[in-house]
């Protein structure tokens, strides 16, 4: 059983761990440092309960190789992955934990479940406003809903709003697809943004919205 844990895996280090009850028993784990461990692109882990599982996925045995193999208790990195080599990608992970250990990084995470909160309330304060899912981590997913217009006239207003906001320049919301609706999506992880912007950023497409 594999876990695809590419943003949400980061809860781990949090107090909300619980909300990833059961992962302990996968086989395998995906988790990007570069989403929400804060890192550059691009910085990824592959945790898996067997080695044999990377052996048996990547190892190669050419030709040119064979005067490195010999003493199987010794495993070579070039084995572990499909690039034949063995990328220092971790390093920048490593020199982030060193500087700011596991609970700095921890409070970092946990500031984008506030966040997101704090984005959900302001929505649900906005007339005309329909959450479609509430906060849940960093993301809430929200469309605006006025009033005696049809479905395809409010997945316009959304995307139009969604376009405005990016041009603007102040926030990069996007739009998805939830229950056959396009709706809005915020996505809030940055270790510095605070409860102002969020609600500055949900004022600013209510007047899209409204235009």
């Amino acid at each position: 059983m594999h876990v695809d844990g590419a943003f949400g895996a980061s809860v781990l280090l949090t107090r909300y761990r619980d909300m990833l009850k059961g992962i302990e028993r996968a086989d395998s784990l995906s988790w990007d440092a570069h989403k929400w461990l804060f890192q550059t692109y691009s910085c990824s882990m592959l945790l898996v309960r067997d080695e044999r599982t990377l052996l048996k996925s990547f190892s190669a045995h050419p030709e040119y190789l064979a005067d490195l193999e010999g003493d199987e208790s010794l495993v070579n990195p070039w084995d572990l992955g499909p690039e034949l080599t063995r990328p220092a990608r971790g390093l920048k992970l490593w020199f982030t934990l060193q500087v700011m250990g596991a609970d700095g990084m921890a409070d970092c995470i946990e500031h984008g479940f506030a966040l997101a909160r704090w984005a959900e309330e302001e929505l649900r304060a906005t007339p005309e406003v329909e959450i479609i899912s509430p906060a849940q981590m960093a993301m809430v997913n929200f469309r605006f809903a006025p009033a005696g217009t049809s479905e395809e006239e409010r997945d316009e207003l959304n995307a139009r709003a969604a376009t405005r906001m990016r041009a603007s320049g102040y926030a990069g919301v996007f739009t998805t697809e939830l229950s056959g609706k396009k709706v809005l999506r915020l996505c809030a992880i940055h270790p510095r943004a605070h409860k102002g912007e969020m609600r500055e950023v949900v004022r600013r497409l209510a007047a899209f919205a409204r235009e």
